[in-house]
């Protein structure tokens, strides 16, 4: 029975594509079986897929991946669930249809706000956070859910306001942190991930990448 795991978040810029993707295809180098579902009504994560094989990559080079930008998504993925270790499921990046991502957090077991390290961009999350404590309430407290900070600088320190900001949301604070590199970008020219980076030449974003997938499986467990 796969674990399903959502990145949610309604503020652009998140880095919610990008990280689904990254712990997409950790998961898979990692020999497991995983699904990545594109809910997003731009596709991203669908056509970052079809630039993948039109690069060279194979289809047991990566995760599978399905668009599903429906508000049946939570009815959908039960029958994938078989099928499959892990599901990632890349959210709308919009709540003006609140079925979508209402659907998507029903059907997590964990549920991940990405966030970028600025009390404004923190504060402009607070929605799809009260929609997560607001499924947990009547949920037994399920999903699992924490706020994964990206985009960090080098030497990134919390300031007090931004502690503040993150507290407010009552989640767990995930001890990764995905760093600010070109290398994102880069490997998703081709439609891969950081995983497909020289270590050597990369070795921060890659270990932090690394580090996220083995938190999420930790927290999983």
């Amino acid at each position: 029975m796969a674990k399903v795991i959502s990145f949610i978040n309604q503020k652009g810029g998140s880095t919610k594509t990008t990280n689904a993707i990254t712990l997409s295809h950790g998961l898979h180098k990692r020999g497991n079986r995983v699904l990545l579902i594109d809910t997003d009504q731009q596709s991203t994560a669908s056509k970052a897929y079809a630039r993948a094989l039109e690069s060279g990559f194979t289809v047991a080079d990566l995760p599978s991946v399905i668009s599903v930008p429906r508000e049946t998504i939570a009815d959908e993925i039960k029958s994938y669930r078989n099928s499959f270790d892990y599901i990632v499921i890349d959210s709308p990046g919009s709540l003006a249809d609140l079925k979508i991502p209402a659907g998507v957090i029903k059907a997590s077991d964990l549920a991940i706000v990405p966030v970028q390290p600025s009390p404004y961009d923190i504060e402009d999350s607070a929605a799809v956070v009260e929609m997560i404590h607001s499924r947990r309430e009547i949920a037994d407290g399920q999903p699992k859910a924490g706020i994964l900070i990206s985009r960090t600088k080098d030497k990134t320190i919390l300031g007090r306001e931004i502690q503040a900001a993150l507290e407010q949301f009552e989640l767990p604070i995930m001890e990764s942190r995905i760093p600010d590199s070109e290398v994102f970008k880069q490997t998703a020219i081709s439609g891969g991930s950081v995983f497909d980076a020289n270590p050597k030449k990369h070795p921060k974003p890659v270990d932090a990448a690394n580090a996220f997938v083995d938190e999420v499986l930790n927290i999983l467990s």
